[in-house]
């Protein structure tokens, strides 16, 4: 793997064999970082860089990936970076396999109706609530209200304007590894539209949300996905075009208020046709 750091970092490394697994792979600081250097098998990699920046680093700076993790965690999202983009596939179908490079504790609730919202928040705060503490349970349900939002409203409304009618419904998947908990929520539409989310997202950061939202405008403002990256330490938008959409998130486990303001956050983007 080309892993390019400054010399002052010396708290982020890798091991031969994971240098090796990623020969063909570019893991480039963002102080290195150019936007020439976007690629399938490149990202963008940082210590130190907040959520506005990062979202521009990926609309701006062609990032298909910004990576951060804490110094404990940095091989396995490596890893977990690697399987991502070599078995992109795989994500469509078990998201968080490819995210977690040592989850446990799969599992789905599937919601065919939005009258079930209820019913599915109850089972996802049960099973954050066993696995985490109050904040991890705070920001679990709040991802899954956003997400449960961009699924079951936004998500049919955008597919109709592209001329796709299907019933409303999504999949939630959970799952657990030693220190993080996944949730990721699946619709059958693929009608997100990752430009332009990344551009409402931007807007947000650089406006403020009180001026950003725009309730009349179909797919919403991004100040949906922006809360979901605050809350969020990784956040994956995945979309096969016309077919499916999933959204991807890790918390800790043990989150405090004082971790969560100081969480390293990641973003990646998947596309397929």
């Amino acid at each position: 793997m080309k892993f390019i750091k400054p010399d002052a970092i010396k708290e982020y490394n890798l091991s031969p064999e994971v240098l090796a697994d990623g020969a063909d792979f570019a893991l480039i600081h963002s102080s290195l970082w150019k936007a020439e250097d976007g690629a399938h098998k490149s990202a963008c990699w940082s210590e130190c860089m907040e959520p506005p920046d990062i979202v521009k680093a990926v609309r701006e700076g062609q990032a298909p990936t910004v990576l951060q993790s804490e110094p404990k965690d940095f091989e396995d999202d490596v890893r977990s970076w690697v399987r991502l983009r070599r078995q992109q596939e795989e994500y469509f179908q078990n998201p968080l396999q490819v995210l977690l490079s040592k989850g446990m504790g799969y599992q789905r609730v599937i919601v065919g109706d939005i009258a079930h919202k209820e019913q599915a928040r109850a089972k996802i705060e049960a099973f954050a609530a066993q696995n985490g503490n109050q904040g991890c349970v705070e920001s679990t349900i709040a991802l899954f209200e956003e997400m449960f939002m961009n699924a079951m409203i936004d998500a049919p409304r955008e597919a109709q304007r592209m001329g796709i009618d299907r019933p409303a419904e999504c999949v939630f998947h959970m799952a657990v590894d030693g220190r993080r908990l996944g949730l990721a929520c699946e619709d059958p539409f693929g009608s997100l539209d990752i430009s332009k989310v990344l551009t409402r997202m931007q807007d947000v950061y650089s406006r403020g949300a009180g001026q950003a939202i725009n309730l009349r405008e179909p797919g919403g403002a991004g100040l949906g996905c922006v809360l979901m990256l605050e809350h969020a330490s990784l956040l994956a938008f995945g979309v096969e075009k016309a077919r499916k959409t999933i959204v991807s998130s890790l918390v800790y486990r043990n989150l405090s208020f004082k971790r969560k303001a100081e969480l390293k956050k990641s973003l990646h983007l998947i596309t397929a046709e």
